[in-house]
């Protein structure tokens, strides 16, 4: 099976954390709700698969991955 390169949406959810704390280190959850201007609660959805995380979101966090590795 190939690695994938990016995340995928819909996002699982040990892939979104996984990725969130390659990009923001340990206190992700609470760098991730202040840049994103959203509730830490929305965050914690997000991360359990109670609700999906936004495509938007996904969207970014696979920009700012791509930055951190310097991939344009």
């Amino acid at each position: 099976m190939p690695i994938q390169k990016y995340l995928s949406y819909p996002a699982e959810p040990s892939k979104f954390s996984a990725v969130c704390s390659e990009i923001f280190g340990d206190n992700w959850r609470e760098i991730l709700s202040e840049k994103f201007h959203v509730h830490y609660r929305s965050v914690k959805n997000w991360e359990t698969g109670r609700v999906n995380v936004p495509g938007s979101v996904v969207f970014a966090l696979n920009l700012l991955q791509s930055e951190k590795k310097g991939e344009k």
